[in-house]
C-alpha cells in the first residue's frame, strides 16, 4: 500500500532546523508515500524560509538542498 503525503511548510522548516532528513529520505525514496505537493506550497516555502527569524537556523544552501530534494523526487 502506497500512501499519499503532503508536507507542509511548518514540517519542512522543522527538517531544515533538525538537519535530519533520515525519516524523509526513508519514506520518499523507498517508495512507501507518494510525495503530493503543489507550486503554492513550493512558493509558500520559499517565502517563509526566507524570513529574518529563521536565517539563524539554515542556510540558503540549507534551503537549495530541499528544494532539490523536491526536484529529485518529482523526476524518479
Amino acid at each position: 500500500m502506497s500512501y499519499r503525503v503532503i508536507i507542509d511548510t511548518n514540517l519542512w522548516i522543522s527538517f531544515l532546523i533538525s538537519k535530519d532528513y533520515s525519516k524523509l529520505d526513508e519514506i520518499l525514496f523507498t517508495k512507501k508515500a507518494t510525495l503530493v505537493f503543489s507550486q503554492e506550497l513550493l512558493d509558500e516555502f520559499i517565502t517563509v524560509v526566507r524570513r529574518p527569524k529563521f536565517r539563524r537556523f539554515f542556510s540558503p544552501s540549507d534551503i537549495e538542498d530541499v528544494i532539490e530534494t523536491i526536484e529529485e523526487y518529482e523526476s524518479s
